[in-house]
């Protein structure tokens, strides 16, 4: 049996939304599997059977919140709310690209600290996964 090597990583490199790059708003930025809802059918028998719902994933994004700035990450998504976007999480190695829905997020915080937001997005397609040429 082979040993696979680990090759660990700093988590983000890079976050951008279409054409923007957020990186440095960005604290998190990560794509969090979700499990479809399961059902099960019991035949007149008894015999039970088990149907396995879709999984998918959420994009997860914890901000700074930045209000002074236009085309800031929390100006973006409280302006395309309910709209879909294009994400890219940039990887050592290479990116993950997705479809996601907007939300906007957290607005206002804590006095004397960074105002932070969080918000999880679903995900209509992807992440799909592209290698560094």
């Amino acid at each position: 049996m082979a040993t696979v090597p680990l090759v660990p990583f700093n988590a983000l490199v890079g976050f951008s939304v279409g054409s923007d790059e957020f990186t440095p708003a960005t604290a998190e930025a990560r794509f969090q599997a979700t499990a479809g809802a399961s059902s099960e059918f019991v035949d007149i028998t008894g015999k039970i059977t088990k149907f396995a719902g879709q999984s998918g994933y959420d994009l997860v994004l914890n901000y700074a919140q930045d209000w002074e700035t236009a085309n800031s990450l929390a100006h973006f998504l409280l302006q395309h709310n309910g709209d879909e976007a294009t994400v890219t999480l940039e990887v050592p190695g290479g990116t993950f690209t997705a479809t996601v829905t907007c939300s906007s997020g957290d607005i206002g915080g804590t006095g004397n600290q960074v105002a932070t937001g969080s918000v999880t997005l679903p995900v209509k397609t992807g992440p799909t996964w592209a290698a560094e040429a």
